[in-house]
């Protein structure tokens, strides 16, 4: 079994419970919605995020704290098109076209991280986030938090390229003096979340 590779900060992490290199699938179609989230097309994965397309779309992200309150995070492999390198949510999964946030969000749990035990997860944030990197993509989503807890082994997807345990505290500071270092989506949630909980010895 391998473990995490090192990063650039130190954060607590538990590597003897992770895994590297589970395959994932590349192509998918996504829901077009409005405003207030409401369906109003379809189209592919690639497309939605076309720099001068920027099509709203739905994604789910998760976040998930073992029982000393620790927070997963996993940066991002330098070879994807958005947000290369930086430092996300537990997971960010793109919810397919006629699929629920519910439902995105345990896929995204299976391809992911390998959980596929049905582990209680509780909503915690949804607004429109955009990601907007001139001349490369314009990615704007409505995007639903989850959080929820676990102690198991994590198996990653070669989407990723390492992962972490890290406490409130260090993601605190961390986002505070680098932010550019993790996505929005995780700076938008995290900070939303941590102003609802605290220390986040829970997870909901």
């Amino acid at each position: 079994m391998r473990s995490a590779r090192k990063s650039s900060w130190a954060a607590s992490e538990k590597s003897s419970d992770l895994v590297l290199g589970m395959a994932r699938r590349k192509e998918e179609w996504v829901d077009v919605v409005d405003g207030r989230d409401r369906v109003i097309g379809r189209d592919s994965h690639a497309r939605v995020h076309d720099w001068n397309v920027g099509l709203l779309h739905r994604s789910v992200h998760a976040f998930l704290l073992d029982d000393q309150g620790k927070l997963f995070i996993q940066q991002r492999a330098r070879n994807r098109r958005l947000a290369p390198g930086q430092w996300d949510c537990s997971i960010g999964e793109h919810v397919k076209s006629g699929e629920s946030y519910g439902q995105g969000v345990r896929r995204g749990l299976r391809e992911e991280l390998g959980v596929t035990k049905k582990i209680k997860l509780r909503k915690a944030n949804k607004e429109i986030i955009e990601d907007i990197r001139k001349k490369k993509y314009d990615n704007k989503e409505w995007s639903t938090l989850y959080a929820g807890t676990w102690n198991g082994k994590i198996v990653l997807s070669d989407e990723t390229q390492q992962a972490k345990w890290a406490t409130v505290q260090e993601l605190k500071k961390m986002v505070r003096e680098h932010p550019k270092q993790f996505t929005v989506f995780f700076r938008t949630h995290f900070r939303k979340w941590v102003k609802l909980h605290g220390s986040g010895k829970k997870a909901a």
